[in-house]
């Protein structure tokens, strides 16, 4: 971008390649300042775990390229997720078998009082969801889970 004249020893001013210099740097902030990832834009399929707490909540997504995703927010209209890593080709593995073996079940957040713990796999061949109340008010308390849901809880909280 500056070039020293051979003869004054002040450096000139090339436009061209400050404005090239500009383009990048347009394109490099600008990717990282796009709109929230919602659950829609995630890869499928997508496997996660929300902690509902009333009119809050948490939760942990694996997209279908092993990315991390979390959220937590209350009444904001749904996940914004952050990437947070990627899982091990492991983790996603165990996840996967964790979630196939919970049971079927369908409480609400009504007869859960407020908290509630739903498990989900989202599109693909094998969708399913599954949940469970939870005891405890405060968030990440695996052992207020019915005992089938804790491994599955347990590896999910491995990710953050």
């Amino acid at each position: 971008m500056r070039e020293i004249h051979r003869n004054s020893g002040v450096p000139s001013f090339d436009p061209r390649q400050a404005c090239r210099v500009l383009v990048v740097l347009a394109l490099a902030v600008g990717a990282g300042c796009g709109e929230p990832t919602q659950l829609q834009d995630l890869p499928t399929p997508v496997m996660m775990w929300t902690q509902a707490r009333n009119l809050c909540g948490k939760s942990v997504a694996i997209d279908a390229n092993r990315n991390v995703w979390l959220d937590h927010g209350c009444e904001d209209g749904g996940p914004n997720f952050a990437r947070a890593g990627t899982a091990t080709e492991a983790q996603a593995s165990d996840i996967a078998a964790k979630l196939a073996v919970l049971p079927a079940a369908s409480p609400t957040i009504t007869s859960c009082s407020g908290r509630m713990d739903e498990f989900a796999i989202i599109g693909g061949s094998s969708p399913k969801t599954t949940a469970a109340c939870s005891t405890s008010a405060v968030y990440d308390d695996v052992t207020a889970l019915p005992a089938a849901f804790q491994p599955a809880a347990t590896a999910f909280k491995a990710l953050e």
